[in-house]
């Protein structure tokens, strides 16, 4: 085992996210560590043989698992300040941007390509990464065209004032951002569990890491050390997950200083790097209950498209499950379309879309901000592929990533995966995951039964149907895997923000189908018990779902 344990000396991180300006990353990705290490190799007047053994050692141990806290993230503030990087040419940063998303088009066409699908659907992975490999080299050699034209004597940026302005009296302020973040817990963990050092190349690491001065900004100063030691990792690599992190591959070293020949510390660089989803590690044993649902999420956040209220979730939600289908393995595997041979609908947990309302807060509206793909625990390697490569081909199919989602008369909606952790809480899994003893529905259960008129004029009978209706939903807590709780069926929610049970729906909205009855309750529990809560018939379909209250 090989661990690295990286101290924030400050107390905070300070390093942009790679796809967002006006973010700050977090945690730490490898390739970030992995360059530090290598600038602290090249700092030393001669550079040791050993370390750039231990260097290129370590670039094929493959992704690390992180051990770091959550981060509460600093307001990003505009400064002007006299920047160090003027220059007598202009920087051609909508090329090297068009080069940035080229290479991410590229990755995401080659997961594409990964084995298990029909022969028409490997034919059109294979026509697409041909064409993202196209489009790659076009925009390597505009970069060329356009960083060659701006360095070019006589150009807009090669006059007599800009180079006037590389004196310190004269240089002009500039805008920049320095995002950052305060994480709840200084120290950051990376651990390659199945990495075996010898003794030569441990030293050289440890002699290495140990002159670190700093990881990101020059800001963010950090002690890094070897452990032999780490607490559990809470970050994982996966076959698909919430969180992408950029890390260090075979050839990292050599593509480094391949990198450095070309920017010399003067032109724009682009970190080189390999993209590597992380999840949440599976837990080997659950102390505290939780359902067939795992908060392994993949969110789609909406970007664009009408702002649609949570009585339209199970349309959302059938509609996100019908592009998979559609743009996923034919036959739709049984975990995405939830139905088995002879389209008998499956009696084992399978993928639930869950889209997400803005609730619960003061000037919440219900209005729908993304929707969740709610993975069931014991998810093996194979499903994530099918899900991982119906995604990957439904943005292929998109413009700029978006994902689009027709929904009739309403127009069409636009999601993005997010790739980090969402800014909104309402699209974070931690929001309807953390553990409570008291829970409450966002949006209202389909019954798997009808307990009679809930709202008879005669109170006698209205009660009977309300006792019937919390027995079948206390069924209904007991068959995704938590113990029976005390049920109070309600008129109304209680979370700020969630519609009645009358607006919404029909449930099922298919002709022929038996409609269910809708309502809303509040669960408490015995114990503590995890979330997800998805409950009732159309649990699957974003019905049903439950959100944490505090505890009073």
């Amino acid at each position: 085992m090989l661990a690295l344990r990286i101290h924030l000396l400050t107390g905070r991180y300070v390093a942009t996210a790679y796809n967002d300006r006006g973010r700050a990353e977090w945690p730490p990705h490898p390739a970030r560590v992995f360059s530090a290490m290598v600038a602290t190799h090249y700092s030393r007047a001669s550079p040791p043989a050993a370390e750039r053994a231990a260097l290129e050692w370590l670039e094929a141990q493959g992704p690390p698992s992180i051990a770091a806290s959550d981060a509460s993230p600093r307001r990003v503030m505009q400064h002007f300040v006299p920047v160090n990087d003027t220059s007598v040419h202009s920087q051609p940063d909508g090329s090297l941007a068009a080069l940035e998303s080229a290479e991410l088009a590229l990755r995401k066409a080659r997961a594409a390509t990964a084995p298990g699908g029909s022969v028409q659907s490997a034919m059109g992975a294979a026509k697409d990464l041909a064409s993202a490999e196209k489009e790659l080299n076009k925009a390597r050699t505009k970069l060329e065209k356009d960083t060659t034209r701006a360095s070019t004597p006589g150009s807009r940026g090669g006059t007599e004032l800009a180079a006037a302005e590389l004196l310190p009296g004269h240089r002009r302020l500039q805008p920049r951002t320095f995002p950052s973040v305060t994480p709840h817990a200084d120290d950051v963990w990376m651990c390659w569990s199945e990495a075996v050092p010898d003794d030569s190349i441990r030293d050289a690491l440890r002699s290495l890491v140990a002159d670190i001065i700093s990881i990101g900004h020059s800001s963010s100063l950090v002690a890094v050390s070897l452990s032999d030691a780490p607490p559990r990792s809470n970050w994982m690599p996966a076959e698909l997950g919430p969180l992408s992190l950029r890390v260090a591959g075979p050839g990292q070293l050599a593509a480094l200083d391949a990198e450095y020949e070309r920017h010399r510390g003067v032109e724009p660089r682009l970190l080189p790097a390999l993209h590597q989803a992380y999840a949440a590690p599976t837990p080997q044993a659950r102390v505290i209950p939780a359902s067939v649902f795992s908060g392994d999420w993949i969110v789609l956040a909406r970007v664009g498209g009408p702002r649609l209220p949570s009585c339209r979730a199970a349309d959302v939600a059938t509609a996100v499950r019908g592009a998979l289908m559609k743009h996923g393995e034919d036959p739709p595997p049984s975990f995405i379309s939830g139905h088995g041979p002879g389209s008998a609908s499956l009696n084992v947990p399978h993928l639930a879309f869950v889209p997400l309302p803005f609730i619960g807060a003061p000037r919440a509206d219900g209005a729908i901000l993304g929707v969740a793909l709610a993975l069931p625990h014991g998810c093996d390697d194979e499903q994530r592929r099918q899900l991982a490569r119906a995604l990957f081909a439904w943005e292929h199919a998109s413009s700029g990533g978006r994902l689009l989602l027709t929904l009739g008369k309403a127009g069409v909606l636009e999601l993005q995966r997010q790739v980090d952790t969402p800014r909104l809480h309402t699209l974070r899994a931690a929001t309807w995951c953390h553990s409570s003893r008291r829970w409450a529905t966002a949006t209202p259960i389909a019954l798997d039964r009808n307990p009679g008129q809930l709202r008879h004029r005669d109170p006698h009978k209205a009660a009977q149907a309300a006792g019937q209706a919390a027995s079948i939903i206390a069924s209904a807590v007991e068959n995704i895997g938590l113990p029976r709780p005390t049920v109070q069926v309600v008129p109304a929610p209680l979370l700020a923000g969630s519609r009645k049970a009358h607006t919404f729906p029909s449930f099922p909205s298919a002709a022929g189908k038996l409609r269910r009855v809708l309502t809303h309750a509040v669960l408490s529990f015995p114990i503590v018990v995890q979330g997800p809560i998805l409950l009732g018939a159309g649990r699957y379909r974003g019905l049903g779902l439950c959100r944490p209250m505090a505890e009073e």
